[in-house]
């Protein structure tokens, strides 16, 4: 009696999963902004705000990120006269700063106001008016 053996080999080959545990990241809330970024006439005033009350704001108004050690901590409403491009970030403890909220607010000058001076002289021979128009050219 005959036997035959086989024998089976099988490679198995282990490797990494594909995906990777990625630990949260915690930030801090970024900041909103009360007027949507966008074309004013004259200047517009904006408020930096966000839900979280121990939230530290700062900003730039010169395109640059703020940091930590960098822009302007936020306290009051801020007036822009000109075109600027306005950035905030939020910092509080133990978390890492907030994404960066950027606008663009595009300011066009209010015309300049006119001026009419107009005065009316009477002497014993009559009267005579004089008007003066000032105006500014744009």
């Amino acid at each position: 009696m005959r036997r035959t053996l086989a024998v089976l080999f099988a490679a198995v080959t282990l490797t990494a999963p594909s995906f990777a545990f990625a630990r949260p990241v915690f930030r801090a809330e970024t900041p909103s902004f009360s007027m949507p970024a966008g074309s004013y006439e004259g200047s517009v005033t904006v408020g930096l705000s966000t839900e979280a009350t121990d939230t530290i704001i700062r900003y730039t108004t010169n395109g640059t990120d703020p940091s930590l050690t960098t822009g302007i901590i936020y306290t009051t409403p801020i007036v822009l006269g000109r075109t600027t491009t306005l950035k905030a970030k939020g910092f509080k403890a133990a978390v890492e700063p907030s994404l960066t909220a950027t606008g663009l607010f595009t300011i066009t000058p209010l015309p300049a106001p006119s001026l009419t001076l107009y005065h009316e002289y009477c002497f014993p021979i009559g009267c005579s008016a004089l008007a003066i128009l000032l105006f500014a050219a744009p």
